[in-house]
């Protein structure tokens, strides 16, 4: 009887020592996935309006300490109905910032099980990708040669049905002769963007958002914020091509690239297209 009670607590102990340690694992899961959200809401948040507003409610939430150290009644009433609507607030205000988190999260690059342009990965798909970038660059290298403006999104993830809606459906298959019609200065089309689906032109004189970063906005032109909003609001790969210096650009993730010839356009698109590739540099500036 003596052995069976002893196995018993030596049951008990082991099955205590396997939850206490089971607490440790999961306080530090807790505090990894912490971390990695507040990581996240940082690396979201810098170089975005979303930074200054952030400061501005840490300079609120100073002020109000100080009311309440202070007695003044007047100035915490009111910062007390702002912060209990502050949630409601922060949805409203950083609503773009929000949305670009979400899909973020959702981009292919963070679940590499996501297809890539919302395609199937296979060898048929991979050689259409490749002759749509293909072309694409031609074309950009052509309006380049003659500084004609352009704006190209190609669509990835993200799906851009509300800025489809904006402009005119061609369902066509691209080639550098209807690129160049389209953006040729006397067409109707030229001001607006073209989007890429399923490596077609799929529409074209689309409107863009423009871009949201307030402290850059007199750095680039009209073409050149558009390319960058496009891109802080969806996946989406924005090729620019500048009517005054005909240089091209890529904007991505809300940054912009510059200075690309056909042949470093090309390699980007297909590392970025064909392997979600999130790494590669290439070019830098802030002149539109």
């Amino acid at each position: 009887m003596a052995e069976f009670w002893n196995s018993v607590r030596d049951l008990a102990e082991n099955i205590l020592y396997t939850f206490s340690h089971m607490d440790l694992l999961r306080d530090g899961l807790d505090i990894l996935m912490i971390s990695v959200v507040v990581y996240e809401l940082i690396m979201l948040m810098r170089e975005t309006r979303a930074a200054q507003l952030f400061k501005g409610i840490l300079v609120l939430g100073a002020i109000y300490l100080l009311t309440v150290l202070m007695g003044l009644t007047g100035m915490k009433f009111i910062l007390d109905n702002f912060f209990f609507y502050i949630i409601v607030i922060v949805v409203v205000i950083f609503q773009p910032e929000l949305r670009r988190m979400l899909e973020h999260m959702g981009q292919s690059s963070r679940i590499p099980v996501l297809g890539k342009l919302g395609m199937r990965a296979n060898d048929e798909k991979h050689d259409e990708v490749t002759r749509m970038v293909d072309t694409l660059c031609s074309a950009a290298e052509m309006l380049s040669s003659t500084k004609t403006g352009a704006l190209v999104v190609i669509e990835r993830s993200t799906k851009l049905g509300d800025i489809i809606q904006s402009g005119t459906v061609l369902d066509a298959t691209m080639s550098v002769s209807l690129l160049g019609n389209i953006f040729y200065t006397g067409s109707p089309l030229h001001d607006g963007a073209v989007i890429v689906r399923d490596c077609k032109v799929y529409a074209a004189g689309c409107f863009l958002p423009l871009m949201q970063r307030m402290d850059h906005r007199a750095h680039y032109g009209t073409r050149h914020r558009a390319a960058i909003g496009m891109s802080e609001n969806s996946d989406a790969l924005v090729v620019v091509v500048s009517e005054e210096t005909g240089t091209i650009s890529l904007a991505r993730a809300g940054r912009l690239e510059r200075d690309f010839d056909k042949e470093s356009l090309k390699k980007v698109l297909l590392a970025y297209l064909t392997s979600q590739t999130e790494t590669v540099e290439q070019g830098g500036g802030e002149n539109g």
